[in-house]
């Protein structure tokens, strides 16, 4: 067998016998690379303990690499009562690795050779990038924070990645969607709120490492001490060696993720959802990621010019309200009293009790002018706050980083939180500022999926709808079509969305 020279000087050096140059090797001769099984994690403090990790990584037949970060942040962000942090601020402390041999046996991953890198030592960086160019999948939890971590050090993340957060929540779209709500539920706004929070609760349980290792049989380490051993890892001194405690800490995450990985692969292979994965969901996160790190340019003055001239017209509105014995108009109470002295009172009756909703005003808009005041006080209140939590969430950097979320919502779409940029009012959107010599473009693919799936299917009467107007007004008046009426029916899509809102259809024939 010929070998090239490079390899020549790492046999000899394992075998410790000299061959000859492109000469035959005696093939009883295995290089010795350890405790195959091992699961104690090998601390890499040092360029020369680096090199033998990365010679290992090369010697070895890898299926995946399991990855684990440990982090924190210098720095943070409070937006009104929310705090988020600057992740401009993200200092790295450990990188943990977990390279998995192939397996013979299908179904269960191979033999574990684990890592936990000091990232706090500069020399080792150049030799963690060499480590990324290895030809295999890299596999972690909600992997933007690692790509966060190797930026900070100006290093490149691997290509070929598998998050088990992004499957996960694939794999549960739909799930914790919120149920139309009931006749008697559509005006409760507290009972929509609790109800709201609780699901987003439980699904956030739902896609915790714990729960996520709980499903496909994975062993997981008590973390209940976390906060203690992250502490000690933070306070560590940065050349002195980590205890084997916080070295297992550290290696925990790497290694569930990588016995994880198998079981997910074939979940979204039985699922065909695999090729989607692989080639959509995943290289995305990537760029998720870094649209984050990046962040956008905030323009500050027209953001002062927005908040000052909603606070002048607010003033205005109250001096209004005041003079018709509103004292405070966001007041149900208040209201309710105004409109039974106005005699229009009835017009707000809504099972039972009184509704001063947004949908509620718009259809008796004309009833009185107070109603179109309350809508316009309103809009300039939310217009407000949102202007003015947007200059909160502005980094040290100056500049927004909102926290993206690449299947946020329950069909799969890309989402933004802290601060919403994708779904800034429309007026907001100029105080998002392109770098020098680039724009700003808006492209609305509105309803797309449902016409894209009419000529898919090649359902002609989907297809009308979408190209006659609101295809989800025209899909609603179809659907239910014997339970109202045919004046219903002809009504404009703006119309019946005011009369019908979503999850609040009667019924009764209306």
């Amino acid at each position: 067998m010929k070998v090239l020279n490079c390899w020549e000087e790492e046999i000899d050096r394992i075998s410790g016998k000299k061959s000859d140059e492109m000469g035959e090797i005696n093939t009883k001769i295995q290089p010795s690379l350890g405790n195959y099984s091992r699961k104690r994690a090998i601390y890499v403090s040092s360029a020369s303990g680096a090199e033998d990790l990365l010679r290992e990584a090369n010697m070895l037949q890898l299926s995946h690499v399991g990855l684990n970060t440990i982090f924190s942040f210098d720095g943070h962000i409070l937006a009104g009562d929310v705090i988020v942090p600057d992740i401009q601020t993200i200092r790295p402390y450990l990188l943990a690795v977990a390279l998995v041999e192939h397996s013979k046996n299908s179904g269960k991953p191979g033999r574990f050779h684990n890592y936990v890198i000091n990232l706090r030592v500069k020399s080792l960086h150049r030799i963690v990038q060499r480590l990324f160019r290895l030809p295999v999948c890299f596999v972690g939890y909600d992997l933007r924070h690692t790509f966060f971590c190797l930026w900070q050090l100006n290093i490149t993340g691997p290509e070929m990645i598998w998050d088990v957060l992004i499957h996960e929540k694939t794999m549960h779209l739909g799930l914790y969607h919120s149920p139309a709500k009931s006749s008697s539920h559509c005006n409760d706004i507290f009972n929509q709120i609790k109800e709201k929070e609780d699901r987003k609760q439980f699904e956030k349980f739902q896609m915790g490492w714990q729960s996520i290792c709980q499903r496909y049989g994975v062993s997981y380490w008590n973390k209940g001490n976390s906060k203690a051993v992250k502490d000690s890892i933070f306070n560590h001194p940065r050349l002195k060696s980590y205890t084997a405690k916080q070295l297992n800490y550290a290696a925990d995450d790497a290694i569930a993720a990588s016995k994880v990985y198998p079981h997910q692969i074939s979940t979204a292979a039985q699922s065909g959802i695999l090729h989607h994965l692989i080639n959509i969901e995943m290289p995305f996160i990537t760029t998720v990621a870094r649209m984050e790190w990046i962040g956008v340019g905030f323009d500050h003055e027209r953001s002062k010019t927005i908040v000052d001239t909603c606070r002048t017209a607010i003033k205005k509105f109250e001096k209004k309200f005041t003079e018709h014995g509103i004292g405070n108009p966001l007041s149900p109470e208040a209201i309710q009293r105004f409109f039974r002295g106005a005699g229009i009172l009835n017009k707000f009756a809504s099972r039972g009790t009184y509704s001063f909703e947004k949908e509620q005003l718009r259809q008796n808009i004309e009833a009185h002018p107070v109603v179109r005041d309350l809508l316009d006080y309103r809009q300039l209140s939310n217009l407000l706050g949102s202007a003015s939590k947007l200059e909160d969430f502005v980094a040290f950097d100056d500049r927004l980083h909102a926290q993206y979320d690449s299947v946020g919502s329950v069909s799969g779409r890309l989402t933004t939180r802290n601060p919403n940029i994708v779904g800034l009012d429309g007026r907001l959107r100029h105080l998002i500022i392109p770098e020098s010599g680039n724009g700003i473009g808006e492209v609305d693919w509105c309803q797309f999926e449902v016409g894209i799936t009419a000529a898919v299917y090649g359902d002609d009467k989907l297809l009308s709808m979408f190209n006659n107007g609101d295809v989800y007004t025209l899909m609603a008046k179809e659907f239910f079509r014997a339970r109202i009426s045919n004046s219903a029916r002809k009504l404009t899509d703006q119309t019946f969305k005011q009369r019908y809102p979503p999850g609040c259809h009667s019924s009764r024939s209306q």
